[in-house]
């Protein structure tokens, strides 16, 4: 019998901690260009980035986690019947934590023994283990770490478990139902997004599955082009599965981290397994409007097991990831027509398979793997129940058994609209109430004019309604604070100045002078962003938030006398700060203090950003300063080289992904 309920685990877990309440502009985003054949391996590639972007607003970074790991709750939903167990996280995003196959006692997934954030997510935090689902913007997605909507409904006896939350960053929705039948061994689930906007978007959504590593673990798959997609944002024909005299479908004998894409060309229903030594695992079929398939390892590297540990425990951390996506790659977006909906349907479940044939010629090995999902029946069933899902999307639960935040609600107030599918029930919290205020009572209350905003919007919507509020009920500091947020994420520069400007004259505040702050030093005019910034961190309170982002800013744009002015300026709470090690070593070096840049630079690491090379690169080019120093040259490219194999710098401060 299928059960749907509420439960909890006790697991070592870190605290997430509260919002980074400084809004995160686009105009700090740092762009990366995207550099890729025009049709490599002769596969024309249509709707593709030029660059990648870390934009983030309305949300706000999730940067305040640590690395405690303490026993503490995780709450749960389960969906459940007599074969299998899928186990739900509805705080963080709906994760998918666990599946397990009660028949076999085994884990399907990579079940995270611990809850652990590291900065890999648009906002920063995120965490690995079980199914994540990814969308709609480029990057783990915006509520990977934030609480979602779980409703039951009952249709036509079968009980569907519904995860559904709106989107900000779009004004898109998005909702997944599950059923998991009596008597069955597969979970069906049915993806529904929906463009609420008038414009046409660039959708990005992969179904992100974490899959448990043992060192026979093998990745199979039909295909007839592998694309290497590597983290210095190239894009390049790989062979698969032996690349450089390596068989990489056993993932751990890559060294370097894989990031592979497998097109079919017969775009026949896409599929992917993984086996382990015994020939058990996983499959995934999905219906034909999701092709992409992608095999991600961290590598078997130092950096690649530093990191899998880092977001983990020692040792507990290892796990593959498999892909199925709305793009045959990751650097493709989907065109999402305004006013549409977009739906498919996935199927996951145990697979047994001859462990000498996937174990051996991998041809041999693929038509096995397809030969024993097809015994399974379910690509007959695809249609037929895609077409059942279809029919039900549009329902509202029976019941909401978790509530996520209220954000659905207040666009459903502002755009006087209902949400298909979707019931957003609960009460308003704080993030919520300013703008609820301002959509009730035409404006903000007392109570709120007297905080500091944790909250914020940039869609241009909402410049008409505070535009009308200053008209009916007076302008405050708090509307052209807002209305200058939303006007430069809108890239209206000169308005957004002007709204700065006149907020702090209608009030001394943080975020005006920061904001201003910001956009001067975009516009590379220096001078002026340094009197800003010391403007707002005059009344800052000693602000860790505003801190830290002027120190990271300037190390990044390599402002060293601006550097060292703020490293002077620390405050005691923070002297210890990750950043501050950083910034001693780039003192260190430049004073040529070169042993005492390395010291600098030993300790544990919890906010390093995946993809930054920065500890290693200290370290190397402390080495490079001291041979230089001691030859009275500088080196050739060959004697650094050198240095990089002799003076490799310690695990844990070794995050490099590709050698």
């Amino acid at each position: 019998m299928t059960n749907i309920f509420l439960s909890k685990r006790l697991m070592p877990k870190s605290n997430l901690g509260r919002e980074n309440t400084l809004p995160r502009y686009k105009i700090l985003s740092y762009e990366e260009p995207v550099e890729f054949h025009e049709s490599p391996g002769g596969i024309r590639m249509e709707n593709t980035m030029e660059e990648f972007g870390r934009n983030t607003l309305p949300y706000l970074l999730q940067d305040h986690y640590d690395h405690e790991q303490n026993e503490g709750e995780m709450k749960t939903v389960v969906l459940e019947n007599e074969f299998l167990k899928a186990t739900f996280y509805p705080e963080y995003g709906g994760r998918l934590a666990s599946l397990w196959d009660k028949e076999e006692n085994k884990e399907l997934l990579f079940d995270n023994p611990a809850f652990q954030p590291a900065n890999l997510a648009l906002r920063n935090a995120w965490f690995s283990g079980g199914i994540e689902w990814n969308g709609p913007a480029f990057g783990h997605t915006f509520i990977t770490c934030n609480p979602v909507h779980f409703g039951v409904h009952e249709k036509d006896g079968t009980k569907i478990l519904r995860i559904y939350d709106f989107d900000r960053y779009y004004n898109t929705s998005w909702q997944i139902d599950f059923k998991l039948e009596d008597g069955s061994k597969q979970l069906w689930y049915h993806v529904t997004l929906r463009n609420l906007s008038e414009t046409k978007i660039p959708l990005f959504w992969w179904t992100n599955i974490a899959a448990p590593v043992n060192e026979k673990i093998r990745f199979i798959t039909r295909h007839d082009h592998c694309l290497n997609h590597l983290l210095v944002k190239e894009m390049s024909e790989c062979s698969f599965p032996v690349e450089k005299e390596i068989d990489i479908s056993y993932s751990t004998n890559s060294d370097s981290a894989l990031s592979l894409f497998f097109i079919d060309d017969k775009k026949a229903y896409p599929w992917f397994s993984y086996a382990d030594e015994k020939g058990y695992g996983l499959f995934h079929l999905s219906s034909k409007n999701l092709p992409g398939k992608k095999l991600w390892y961290f590598g078997s590297s130092n950096g690649g097991k530093n990191w899998m540990d880092k977001l983990s425990m020692p040792g507990q951390g290892d796990y593959i990831e498999i892909q199925a996506g709305v793009t045959d790659t990751q650097v493709q977006m989907h065109p999402f027509p305004e006013k549409s909906v977009m739906c498919w349907t996935e199927c996951i479940g145990p697979l047994s398979c001859d462990q000498e044939i996937i174990h051996g010629d991998y041809t041999e090995a693929v038509n096995h793997s397809e030969e024993k999902i097809e015994s399974l029946g379910i690509s007959n069933d695809l249609e037929k129940i895609h077409e059942m899902m279809v029919s039900w999307q549009d329902d509202q639960v029976d019941e909401v058994i978790y509530h996520g935040l209220g954000w659905g609600k207040v666009y459903e107030l502002s755009y006087q609209t209902n949400i298909p599918g979707a019931t957003f029930s609960k009460e308003l919290g704080e993030k919520e109430q300013p703008w609820f205020e301002l959509l009730t009572n035409g404006t903000f209350s007392e109570a709120t004019l007297n905080k500091e905003p944790i909250s914020w919007m940039v869609d241009s919507k909402w410049i008409g309604i505070l535009q009308k509020s200053v008209k009916d009920s007076g302008d405050t500091w708090l509307h052209s604070l807002y209305l200058g947020v939303i006007f430069l994420e809108n890239e209206e520069e000169e308005e957004a100045i002007k709204y700065f400007e006149k907020s702090s004259e209608l009030k001394i505040n943080v975020h005006a002078f920061r904001s201003l702050a910001t956009i001067y030093l975009c516009k590379k005019e220096y001078e002026k962003a340094q009197d800003y910034y010391k403007k707002a961190w005059e009344i800052a309170n000693e602000s860790e938030d505003l801190y830290l982002e002027i120190l990271n800013e300037y190390i990044n744009r390599e402002r060293f006398e601006s550097m060292v002015e703020y490293m002077n300026l620390c405050p005691a709470h923070l002297k210890e700060h990750e950043l501050l090690s950083i910034g001693k070593s780039i003192v260190a070096i430049n004073e040529k203090k070169y042993p005492e840049a390395r010291e600098a630079l030993l300790r544990e690491y919890t906010f390093i950003r995946e993809g930054n090379t920065i500890l290693s690169d200290l370290w190397f080019e402390s080495y490079i300063g001291e041979r230089s120093l001691e030859l009275g040259r500088d080196l050739t490219d060959e004697e650094k080289k050198t240095i990089e194999t002799e003076f490799a710098p310690p695990k844990y401060i070794d995050f490099r992904l590709r050698r």
